[in-house]
């Protein structure tokens, strides 16, 4: 199922959700900050921030149960941080979203523009205390979701940050 969004190059975030007992919905947002670049030949990544409460199905009432269950007017972003990656293509981070935090493994790639770096990734709703959560009319959510976020890449890295103490 495809949800149209805008997309001028930036960052996005896709989600497959399976339904049970049948169908399925992608969920997607347009609003993700943060970016991939290279240091040393390796590509590495800021911390990732998606807002949740905007994210769309395409279809309204929809959206507006989704929000609701994942309860966006609380809990606006979910965040990905800690980033490390491989040169094989893997890499893992910590993944926050409500009062939950989890260790993510991804598989990553640069896309064939080399302008964005894109990460796929499973996991496990119940990990972030939903899936007994996200039921409308007898039809719910299987556990398992797929999630595709993709970040621009910059062609230089963040400025270092300084410590508070006075060192660097």
């Amino acid at each position: 199922m495809s949800v149209a969004f805008a997309d001028a190059g930036g960052g996005y975030l896709k989600v497959d959700i399976n339904l049970s007992p049948a169908g399925a919905f992608q969920a997607r947002s347009a609003d993700v900050s943060g970016f991939a670049y290279y240091d040393a030949g390796k590509i590495k990544a800021t911390p990732i921030t998606v807002r949740m409460d905007v994210i769309s199905t395409g279809i309204g009432l929809r959206d507006r149960h989704l929000k609701e269950k994942l309860e966006t007017e609380k809990n606006p972003m979910a965040k990905m941080t800690d980033l490390s990656s491989s040169e094989d293509g893997k890499g893992e981070g910590l993944l926050e979203f409500r009062s939950f935090k989890k260790r993510i493994p991804f598989d990553f790639k640069v896309d064939d523009t080399r302008t964005r770096a894109i990460a796929k990734f499973k996991l496990q709703i119940s990990d972030f205390g939903l899936k007994d959560q996200i039921m409308y009319m007898g039809v719910g959510v299987e556990d398992d979701v797929e999630v595709e976020v993709a970040v621009p890449i910059s062609k230089t890295p963040p400025p270092e940050r300084k410590s508070l103490t006075g060192g660097h």
